[in-house]
């Protein structure tokens, strides 16, 4: 009976501690879902340059990372400024390179709007899919752009989303100010690396971005389910 009873006691504690969130359980430091060091161990700016010089010679296997990457987003005038590119694509580019192999790398990047870019008409070529100069707005497209968004957070917040989302969407200058682009770039280059070298040159035209995050092959060989299971 002492027996039953002190069974039922623990019991009682276990749940009482799940649920006021106390129960501590010593485990070890839970393996993060990418592998932050890998994006930095594989940055070479001589192997960047090799990669990219042997693209600047063979257009198809060039226009495989162009056409994952970089554009200006559609329906901007519905309130979209976001372009994802391709991200599959990306990262299913293996070029063989003598003994190595050019591999894809998908980055997103921001970009804010109304940059004074000293961009000659004959610097972009025609083909490529971006035109920094195209990233000119005037302020009726950018009003446009705040009164869409204030609509949707709106909507978001009546069906259930935080109120917070509102007011701190307001306050934020940079969610009206921005585009959010894709850009497929090889392995082993930084952004500015391989835009410069691959579309225009940075810092002669004055272009400004920020690097968001990036991803690489199998940089995530298991899903947060597995994580859970184990």
């Amino acid at each position: 009976m002492r027996k039953t009873s002190i069974l039922l006691s623990f019991f009682v504690l276990l749940i009482n501690n799940l649920v006021q969130g106390h129960l501590h359980l010593d485990w070890d430091t839970p393996n993060q879902a990418l592998n932050q060091s890998l994006f930095e161990d594989v940055l070479d700016s001589e192997e960047c340059r090799r990669q990219i010089n042997f693209l600047r010679d063979n257009t198809l296997q060039l226009a495989l990372f162009l056409d994952a990457g970089i554009r200006i987003p559609r329906g901007i005038f519905d309130g979209n400024t976001m372009d994802l590119g391709n991200y599959h694509q990306c990262l299913n580019i293996n070029l063989p390179l003598n003994n190595t192999a050019i591999e894809g790398k998908y980055c997103m990047i921001r970009v804010p709007f109304n940059q004074e870019l000293d961009l000659p008409n004959s610097s972009t070529p025609r083909w490529l899919n971006f035109n920094p100069s195209s990233l000119r707005m005037d302020e009726d497209v950018i009003s446009m752009l705040k009164d869409y968004s204030y609509r949707r957070t709106a909507l978001k917040a009546l069906f259930g989303t935080d109120l917070n989302e509102i007011r701190s969407g307001l306050g934020n200058p940079l969610q009206y100010s921005v585009f959010r682009l894709a850009v497929c770039i090889p392995k082993p280059c930084t952004t500015q690396e391989a835009i410069s070298e691959l579309l225009f040159n940075i810092s002669s035209i004055g272009f400004q971005y920020e690097d968001d995050y990036c991803r690489l092959p199998n940089d995530k060989p298991w899903v947060p389910a597995d994580y859970t299971a184990m």
